[in-house]
């Protein structure tokens, strides 16, 4: 078994997540639901640094979300809208629970539901 590799920004690539989000809109916009799984596993995997069981938990809630959403005008809000909240609070135990190893030195969590409440609010470095 490998050793886990610690997920920092200095492993982020943008060129990498941007073509993980073409993908993914390809995919939603053919309804290609499968293809749509299959990238979004890829996206919050290299987003976040997720396991791959993480990952596919993740993206199978992001990917419920945009089914829900998808057939407009007879689209389920409400139903996509809990999905994307289940996400947000999953990603945000995970981000919480590890929060050195995926949050710059001076971010710290600002106590809401979602990965927009973290903030790049100095606080003091105890590690």
């Amino acid at each position: 078994m490998m050793p886990k590799t610690r997920h920092t920004f200095r492993n982020f690539d943008p060129h990498r997540i941007g073509s993980y989000e073409k993908e993914n809109y390809v995919a939603y916009y053919q309804k290609n639901w499968l293809k749509l799984l299959r990238v979004s596993v890829g996206l919050v995997k290299e987003s976040f640094g997720l396991s791959w069981v993480q990952a596919i938990y993740a993206a199978y809630l992001v990917a419920r979300a945009e089914i829900a959403f998808a057939p407009f005008p007879k689209n389920d809000m409400p139903k996509a809208e809990s999905y994307l909240r289940r996400f947000y609070q999953f990603i945000k135990n995970i981000l919480t629970r590890n929060s050195r190893s995926y949050a710059p030195p001076n971010w710290k969590s600002t106590g809401g539901s979602s990965i927009a409440s973290y903030s790049a609010t100095p606080r003091t470095r105890n590690w």
